[in-house]
């Protein structure tokens, strides 16, 4: 299953999907992973923290990282930090075809690195932002591929390193069924012991797995899960608070009220009232 938490712009001509966070955006993201290689370019805006398989980085403007097929990544900043970033997700299909030997490599870009690589890199990075948004028009498009390869050269001409044998799990994909299961049903009473009775494991097991993937146990995930989609619903709706405990699965309003108040310092209601006004300008972004 693959879980997709970025809202991606698509184009069946592009062999890559994008997306583009503007100036308001808020980056908090739980952790997930892609079949496709992920590139991103933070432009302007605050620090960013960024999770990928356990080992933290800090991004700051000018700083472009990869993020390869499978790893486990999240992101996380202050609300309203000013972001503007661009990242593209290249399709796996794509790079199977032309690249046969990317099973036996991975890419080793954290942020920036001196030398004419790298600046290229963000040149091209900068233009293909640019005019992502305009590959309705065939010359245009024809541009933005120009550029795609260019990133593609770069990437695996100067940061393609031999890959390192992974970790064997004796559950491969265990983890992944189980975010997309807490995705669907965290409005449910959903706890680790039901999903390890659902996919007839034990709940120490459960816990392994997360703690060696995404480094939580499943019982912070699901509240996480839980706490990200009550405060969309804080932002984009008018429904009382009690409900929106309900619909994100939490038991009671003061439960609600006590996990949100631990997670960003402010009641649900005090954090609507504060941010609300925001909402209306984020339509591309995570």
């Amino acid at each position: 299953m693959k879980i997709v938490h970025e809202i991606v712009q698509t184009n069946a001509n592009l062999p890559f999907m994008y997306y583009l966070h503007n100036e308001d955006s808020r980056i908090d993201v739980v952790p997930h992973w892609h079949q496709g290689i992920e590139v991103n370019m933070l432009v302007e805006g605050m620090p960013l923290k960024f999770v990928t398989d356990g080992v933290t980085h800090q991004y700051v403007p000018g700083d472009v990282w990869a993020v390869n097929s499978r790893a486990v990544h999240s992101a996380s900043g202050i609300d309203h930090g000013g972001w503007r970033e661009f990242g593209f997700i290249i399709d796996a299909d794509f790079m199977a075809r032309n690249y046969p030997d990317l099973a036996n490599l991975e890419l080793q870009l954290q942020g920036f690195v001196a030398g004419t690589p790298y600046r290229e890199l963000v040149h091209h990075m900068q233009e293909m932002m640019e005019l992502t948004d305009g590959t309705s028009d065939p010359a245009t498009r024809f541009v933005v591929l120009g550029h795609f390869y260019a990133v593609l050269g770069i990437l695996f001409g100067h940061f393609a390193h031999a890959k390192v044998a992974p970790k064997v799990s004796n559950n491969a994909g265990l983890v992944d069924r189980m975010m997309g299961a807490i995705m669907q049903r965290y409005a449910e009473p959903i706890t680790g012991r039901s999903l390890a009775a659902e996919f007839h494991t034990s709940l120490t097991t459960v816990n392994s797995q997360f703690n060696d993937a995404i480094q939580m146990p499943v019982s912070r995930y699901i509240r996480l899960v839980r706490l990200l989609n009550a405060r969309k619903l804080l932002l984009s709706t008018n429904q009382p608070v009690t409900l929106i405990a309900t619909a994100c699965g939490f038991s009671s309003e003061k439960t609600l009220m006590r996990n949100f108040k631990q997670w960003k310092g402010v009641t649900p209601s005090v954090y609507r009232d504060r941010y609300a006004r925001y909402h209306q300008n984020e339509t591309q972004h995570f």
